[in-house]
């Protein structure tokens, strides 16, 4: 009797778990209204999913100090902030009995130019009529609408409480408003069209992969998301992107939001057909960053490759190359150099390159980063590579010869190649011209000038180095130690860094808003890449004001006992 009880038992926690299952699984996949997919125009950048946007919302805007400062000193975040407030005292009031509990759907897309606009998406009850909606916003607002026909659907105007205006459209089971009229005519186009994201089959697998994150879910497309993010550089900068449009396809990121903080992380997807640039680290595992032990503390940009298998990683960016018709300048390159001093690059320069590559930017105190720039690599075979080098350099026949040179137990030296970086690694390893280099630990450093990488050197020597600041290291806390790729931005650390390459009409604004730079610590993109064409993204972002700046030196020495009097300025 006894055992039929338990049998019995067993069997409905089965039955009770099975339908808890379901739910879940059910909220995974299905997170919100079919039809509001359906009506985002293909060319959104960003999808920005929130089961609960009052909470979301009230939690943003009474919590993040994030959020606080770029609405108190900057009039992109307050417009943002007035619009949202607008949608959340709707929908928390009038509205809330229509929309209870309903997901709310976002996106944002280039809108002319240089701008960027949202359009939100609710799915609306069958129950409720467009005249019913209309009266209701009618009654709440108490204002009147504007209505023309648009492609079978009538689009509504209607002022706000400021000096904006929301259009509007109720059409196919969806509401969807917007303060630009335009994108709201694209949606109508957009639910008439038999094409839509659903279409996509890697923005399905991106839905079907994405969690039920407290704070909400983002969708970006690297395609059009790269069109906003170049708004913000020079022309110049904006070639130097280029390659990001074709990063990957579409990538969903969780959010998490904290006082002081925010963090993004999913995965993108990858295949066999198109030509994305993640490509390059298919089958690559991550490395840990041994790398961070040995570049200054002062460090404010770095773009780390961590490469399990750097001759397969190198094989693969000759197949992009192909791809995208530019291997016949990088083969070109090679034969000049082979024809003129003998020198094959691939089979001598490249196989040293082991498991760590990365690009460093110092702190500067102008917005000429010259010598503020490092190209770095580990080699697997230290001595070997130094050997190497020294036949490569001795090959080159150059009207000036630049002696080596000692400097606290370094030797620095010269490898006088063109374009070295530029055709062998492509972006962003570029504007180097003179590629003077010296070895440290393991690593090959190289810099501009021999004044750079003395100072390099002076850094590593007084144990200066990022993976010993304080700030850094708790920062770090909050990210993968082993990296695919590792994109590092300290936010306080570069404002000359943004002058050099941002915008002119951006520039202004550095400067005007320099303190408020400051106030962040750093931003951090970091990629590991996973089995079946997986890639897994973190998006960390911190607010520490912290900032101090740091003295620059090109020799320092340890004093064995105290000083009896501080130094003295004499005249020679």
């Amino acid at each position: 009797m006894t055992k039929k009880i338990l049998l019995g038992l067993f069997i409905l926690l089965m039955i009770a778990v099975s339908i808890i299952a379901y739910n879940f699984y059910k909220n995974i996949k299905e997170p919100v209204n079919k039809t509001t997919f359906e009506a985002i125009p293909i060319n959104a950048a960003v999808i920005i999913k929130e089961n609960n946007f009052n909470a979301i919302y009230n939690k943003i805007a009474s919590s993040n100090i994030i959020w606080e400062e770029l609405v108190a000193n900057t009039s992109t975040a307050l417009k943002v902030k007035n619009q949202l407030h607008y949608l959340d005292s709707l929908l928390s009031g009038p509205f809330a009995p229509l929309f209870n509990n309903t997901p709310i759907l976002s996106s944002i897309h280039l809108s002319g130019a240089n701008n960027f606009d949202f359009i939100f998406y609710l799915p609306i009850v069958a129950d409720v009529t467009e005249s019913d909606l209309i009266q209701k916003i009618k009654n709440v607002t108490r204002k009147n609408t504007e209505s023309r026909a648009y492609d079978g659907a009538t689009i509504y105007t209607i002022s706000t409480n400021n000096t904006d205006k929301i259009s509007l459209v109720i059409y196919k089971n969806a509401l969807v408003f917007s303060y630009s009229n335009v994108l709201i005519e694209d949606v109508v186009r957009q639910l008439n069209s038999s094409n839509n994201l659903l279409s996509d089959p890697t923005f399905n697998k991106v839905i079907n992969t994405s969690g039920q994150s407290e704070d909400g879910n983002l969708f970006i497309n690297t395609k059009y998301f790269s069109k906003i993010i170049t708004q913000y550089v020079n022309k110049s900068t904006k070639t130097y992107l280029s390659n990001f449009e074709n990063y990957t396809g579409w990538t969903e990121l969780d959010v998490s939001i904290k006082p002081n903080s925010f963090t993004l992380s999913g995965f993108s997807f990858t295949n066999d057909v198109d030509n994305y640039s993640i490509n390059l680290f298919k089958g690559q595992k991550p490395q840990e960053m041994e790398l961070l032990s040995i570049i200054p503390s002062n460090t404010s940009f770095i773009y780390y490759y961590g490469l399990s298998n750097s001759k397969e990683f190198f094989a693969n960016r000759i197949k992009l190359l192909k791809s995208e018709q530019l291997y016949f300048n990088y083969q070109k390159y090679l034969d000049e150099l082979a024809s003129t001093y003998g020198i094959d690059l691939e089979a001598t320069f490249l196989s040293n390159i082991g498991n760590e590559l990365a690009l460093v930017i110092t702190e500067s105190q102008s917005d000429v980063l010259l010598n503020n720039r490092f190209v770095i690599f580990k080699s697997n075979e230290i001595e070997k590579t130094k050997e190497t080098l020294s036949a490569i350099s001795k090959k080159i026949i150059s009207d000036i010869v630049v002696q080596p040179m000692e400097f606290n137990g370094y030797t620095i030296k010269q490898l006088n190649i063109p374009n070295l970086f530029s055709n062998l690694l492509g972006k962003p390893f570029t504007d180097f011209e003179k590629n003077y280099y010296t070895i440290v630990d393991n690593y090959v450093v190289f810099g501009n000038s021999e004044n750079s990488l003395q100072a390099f050197i002076t850094n590593y020597s007084t144990k200066k180095v990022l993976s010993a600041n304080e700030n850094f290291k708790e920062f770090y806390d909050n990210l993968s130690s082993s990296s695919t790729i590792f994109i590092y931005n300290n936010i306080a650390r570069s404002t000359n860094l943004y002058k050099a390459y941002g915008a002119a009409d951006f520039l202004p604004m550095i400067d005007e808003k320099i303190e408020l730079f400051r106030k962040f610590e750093a931003v951090a993109f970091q990629v590991t890449a996973e089995k079946n064409n997986l890639f897994y993204n973190t998006i960390f972002l911190k607010y520490n004001p912290v900032y101090k700046q740091e003295t620059s030196s090109l020799w320092e020495l340890e004093l064995d006992s105290t000083i009896s009097a501080t130094p003295q300025l004499v005249i020679n």
